[in-house]
């Protein structure tokens, strides 16, 4: 009974490992088009866990997809953190202080979260605008208290930049 298993188990593995191909396979034939080749592929072409930022177009910042939120989206949180270095900053926009929300939206082709503090939207909000890619973001801070009718702006390289108004919402 042993043996039976484990030969059952290598049949399989020889026959999803591809093995069965033998001298029999020519040489130079192409690999199936749905043929997984993940091991050859450069891991800037690999999609993220989440898929693309796209995808979020229409949910809320903290609906999942593939299991994975827009808040929670690797490519979120590396553009999040290359943008300030504060963390309070990065834990709002990342969803550490759940509030009310608008979805997802494509705004001058960047994408765009909106959120803020749950009782006091006018005086606290903040929004997140980012490249499809990805690769950069602009954080937009609204505290009134702080900063009166203007809001703190934040980028990669750069120094704080105060704006007129509330952070956008759309």
């Amino acid at each position: 009974m042993r043996s039976t298993a484990l030969q059952a188990i290598l049949a399989t593995a020889f026959l999803v490992g591809g093995c069965g191909q033998g001298a029999d396979a020519p040489a130079n034939e192409a690999a199936p088009a749905n043929a997984s080749n993940a091991a050859a592929t450069p891991a800037a072409e690999v999609a993220p866990a989440g898929g693309p930022l796209s995808a979020y177009i229409g949910k809320y910042p903290g609906e999942k997809l593939d299991g994975v939120s827009f808040q929670d989206h690797p490519l979120v949180v590396s553009a999040v953190a290359a943008a300030t270095d504060d963390q309070g900053l990065r834990d709002r926009v990342l969803g550490g202080n759940p509030g009310p929300s608008t979805p997802v939206a494509l705004k001058d082709g960047k994408l765009i979260s909106w959120s803020c503090q749950q009782h006091d939207c006018g005086d606290q909000n903040w929004s997140v605008l980012i490249d499809p890619a990805g690769t950069a973001a602009e954080l937009c801070r609204h505290d009134a208290e702080k900063s009166g009718e203007a809001s703190l702006w934040y980028r990669a390289g750069a120094a704080p930049e105060t704006r007129a108004g509330g952070c956008p919402s759309e």
